[in-house]
C-alpha cells in the first residue's frame, strides 16, 4: 500500500499484550550516524556495554523515550558504566558526546560525565573528564563536542555515579554534531499498545519510503520482555498523474474529448 501496511508477528508464550515501535530509521537513533551501540538499552539489557557496575541496572521505569532507561540507586561507593565508542577523525569535524539524565535522590555531587581517550584523542572542544556534579532533577540532555584527532580514534564513554545517589540515564549519543536527537519515532508509533493480537495496522504513512518495527510482549503481572528484531517494509510509490498537454504532430488538428 502506499501509505498504511499491517505489521505481522508470531504469538510469544504467555503474552497477553503487544508494545509496536515505528520508525524510518533502522536505528531508531534520532538524527542517525550514532557510533553508541544500544544507546537506549532498547535491548531490554546492557548488552555491548563494555562495563555495567553493581548497582546498575536496566529498567522500564520513567524512561526519557522508548521502553527502558539505565539505573543506578543508591550505590554504597562510587559506580562506573563505560562502553568504548571508535571515531575515525579528519581533525575538522566536530563531534557531540551526550546523554540524558536525570537525579532523582543524593546530595548534589551525584553524577559526573569522566571519560577520555583510550587511544587517539582531540584537536579541540570540551574537557571530557567534567569537574562538575550533574544534579537535574527532571529529565535534561548534557551534551559535550569535540574534534577527534585525524585518524582512528576511540573514547571511553565513561558515567560516574556517587555513593547514596539514585540517578537515571538514556539515548547516549556519538556522532556528528546535531544528530544526538530523540529517538525517531512514527508519530504515534513509540511503544504502542496494540493489544495481545498478532497483527497490527500502520497508517499515516509517506509513499515509497521504508520503515522499520520492532515489538514487545507484556505477560501476566505487566512484565515486558525483550524487544524482538527488527523488520522492514517499503509503502509503495503513488500512481503517476494523468498525462497533459496532448497535441498531434503530423499537422492536422487535435480536439480534446472528454
Amino acid at each position: 500500500n502506499q501509505t498504511d501496511f499491517t505489521a505481522a508477528w508470531s504469538a510469544s508464550t504467555h503474552a497477553t499484550n503487544y508494545f509496536l515501535d515505528v520508525s524510518t530509521n533502522e536505528s531508531f537513533g534520532g538524527g542517525g550516524g550514532n557510533l553508541v551501540d544500544n544507546p537506549g538499552f532498547e535491548t531490554g539489557d546492557s548488552s555491548d556495554w563494555d562495563v555495567f557496575e553493581a548497582d546498575y541496572s536496566v529498567t522500564t521505569t520513567t524512561p526519557y523515550e522508548g521502553t527502558y532507561a539505565a539505573l543506578c540507586s543508591n550505590p554504597s561507593s562510587t559506580r562506573d558504566m563505560s562502553q568504548e565508542v571508535s571515531i575515525t577523525g579528519d581533525g575538522s569535524t566536530e563531534y557531540e558526546i551526550s546523554f540524558y539524565y536525570k537525579v532523582t535522590g543524593g546530595d548534589g555531587t551525584d553524577v559526573r560525565m569522566w571519560s577520555s581517550w583510550t587511544s587517539g584523542g582531540q584537536d579541540s572542544g570540551d574537557t571530557l573528564e567534567d569537574g562538575s556534579y550533574l544534579q537535574s532533577s527532571s529529565w535534561v540532555k548534557k551534551t559535550y563536542n569535540v574534534v577527534p584527532s585525524t585518524g582512528a580514534n576511540v573514547l571511553h564513554f565513561e558515567i560516574r555515579t556517587y555513593s547514596g545517589a539514585t540517578a537515571y540515564f538514556d539515548n547516549f549519543y556519538v556522532g556528528p554534531s546535531g544528530g544526538g536527537g530523540a529517538p525517531d519515532y512514527v508519530p504515534g508509533y513509540s511503544n504502542r499498545l496494540v493489544g495481545a493480537g498478532t497483527t497490527a495496522s500502520v497508517t499515516g504513512l509517506t509513499e515509497n519510503t521504508t520503515y522499520y518495527f520492532r515489538l514487545r510482549a507484556q505477560g501476566t503481572g505487566g512484565c515486558i520482555g525483550t524487544t524482538s528484531t527488527t523488520a522492514n517494509v517499503t509503502t509503495l510509490a503513488g500512481a503517476p498523474s494523468a498525462p497533459t498537454g496532448l497535441s498531434a504532430s503530423d499537422g492536422t488538428s487535435a480536439t480534446q474529448v472528454d
